[in-house]
This record gives C-alpha cells, sequence and structure tokens, in this order.
C-alpha cells in the first residue's frame, strides 16, 4: 500500500532521480541538507517544469545487519526492488540518475557503475552516477562537476535546460 500511494503521487518525468535514503526524504523523516543539496543541483540545471521525478530505491534505506540472501542482498531489500523496477517500468524514464555508488546494486546489481560520472544505457534508459551526497555537500566544486556532467547527459538523450 505505501508503494501504491507513493506511485500515486509521481507523475512521469524524462528525468528519475534516486538514492538509498529518497524513501525516507518523500516522508519527511529524511535530511534537510540532502533535499536542500538535491533542489539546488536541480535548479541549477534549468530542466523544464515536469522534466524531473523522484522514485525510491526502498522506503527505508537496507540495514547493515539485515539478512542477506545468495545475491548478497537483503531479503527485505530484494522485496522492496521488485516495486522500485515495476514503477521504473511504468514510469518509462528517458534517464535514471543515481545519487552515491551505493545505489547501484539496490538499482540492479549488474550495473557496471562504478564510480561517480559514469554512465550506461540499459534497455532504452540512460543510468547515470553522481557522488553522493556527503561528497556533493562537502565541495561545492564537485556539485558543479555534477551539473556539468548531467547537462551533457541530458542533451545526449534530448533533454535541454531552458534559458
Amino acid at each position: 500500500p505505501a508503494w501504491q500511494a507513493l506511485f500515486a503521487r509521481t507523475r512521469p518525468a524524462p528525468v528519475l532521480w534516486t538514492y538509498p535514503e529518497l524513501g525516507l526524504d518523500l516522508s519527511g523523516q529524511g535530511s534537510k541538507a540532502r533535499s536542500a543539496c538535491l533542489r539546488e543541483l536541480i535548479g541549477k540545471l534549468r530542466l523544464p517544469r515536469g522534466a524531473s521525478a523522484f522514485w525510491p530505491l526502498c522506503l527505508a534505506p537496507p540495514h547493515p545487519d539485515a539478512a542477506k540472501d545468495d545475491s548478497g542482498q537483503g531479503t527485505e531489500q530484494a522485496s522492496e526492488a521488485r516495486f522500485f523496477h515495476a514503477g521504473l517500468r511504468l514510469l518509462e524514464p528517458r534517464v535514471l540518475v543515481l545519487v552515491g555508488p551505493e545505489s547501484v546494486p539496490l538499482a540492479d546489481p549488474a550495473l557496471p557503475l562504478r564510480t561517480p560520472f559514469t554512465q550506461h544505457i540499459v534497455r532504452g534508459t540512460l543510468f547515470v552516477l553522481l557522488p553522493d551526497f556527503s561528497a556533493l555537500l562537502e565541495n561545492p566544486a564537485l556539485a558543479d562537476k555534477a551539473c556539468v556532467f548531467l547537462r551533457s547527459a541530458f542533451n545526449g538523450v534530448g533533454i535541454a535546460a531552458q534559458n
């Protein structure tokens, strides 16, 4: 039910943003600094209204001591991954922005993204990896670099900034 309610509030957009703590941030229990960083980053990109949407990898970040299955994923995490992927299929973004390397195994353990500022196309969706929020918050120059990287990636799939 929580995933259904979240999906009902989420509109398809060409750019979908995600990270492990997004579920907390969307529920109002997350970090104000992280949310402000994301708002500032998106603002600097000057994307058209409605170009961005947010879809969590999980509703609560995985606990490091949680039980793991054979793939190395937590059993609760694997269950939530179904909902993430179902939403991804229904929302059909052109770009999925993953914030932080810890997002990659949650989104798709087979993604070959390991370091920030890399990208890979899977089934017509461009996956891009940014540094985690702690690095972006500590280093404003890194956040500026993320904007340059994202503008280039977005232009490559026909998503341009507004003047």
